[in-house]
This record gives C-alpha cells, sequence and structure tokens, in this order.
C-alpha cells in the first residue's frame, strides 16, 4: 500500500511540474490577450492557470482564468 501511495504522490508531482515547465511566461499570455482585445489590469500565476482582472473588447470588465500552458481562454465572468 505504501508503493502505491509513494507512486501516486511521485505521479502527482511529476505532472505538476511538467504544468509548471509547460506555463508561458506572464508576458506571453499578456500578449495573446490583447491581441484578443482584452485590456489586462493584473494577472496571477496559479499553478497550471492565470488568473486576469481585465476589460473585454466590449468593454466590460471581467475574470478570466486563462491555461498558463496555451494562454486560451477557459472561464470568463463578469467582474462587478
Amino acid at each position: 500500500m505504501k508503493n502505491v501511495l509513494a507512486t501516486a504522490a511521485a505521479l502527482s508531482i511529476g505532472a505538476t511540474m511538467a504544468a509548471a515547465e509547460a506555463a508561458l511566461p506572464v508576458s506571453a499570455a499578456l500578449s495573446a490577450l490583447e491581441v484578443k482585445g482584452y485590456t489586462v489590469h493584473e494577472i496571477e500565476a496559479e499553478g497550471a492557470r492565470f488568473e486576469v482582472e481585465a476589460v473585454s473588447p466590449a468593454g466590460t470588465r471581467v475574470e478570466l482564468l486563462v491555461d498558463a500552458a496555451t494562454a486560451d481562454i477557459l472561464r470568463e465572468r463578469r467582474d462587478d
């Protein structure tokens, strides 16, 4: 049982490290969002994702959850 837990922990750590290594620099994520029309006010790395406060192309304040490896927007919600 200890071997199973140790293996699971090692796989989890390895996956976390791989995600961190594959992450884009914050500047690249910022540029990708600006190309999509967003004005970024704050960006924070959270593991394999970026949490972003921005203004959308439509002029609405939004909170974004962005994939750190691809800069794809995973979630957008209005920031009231």
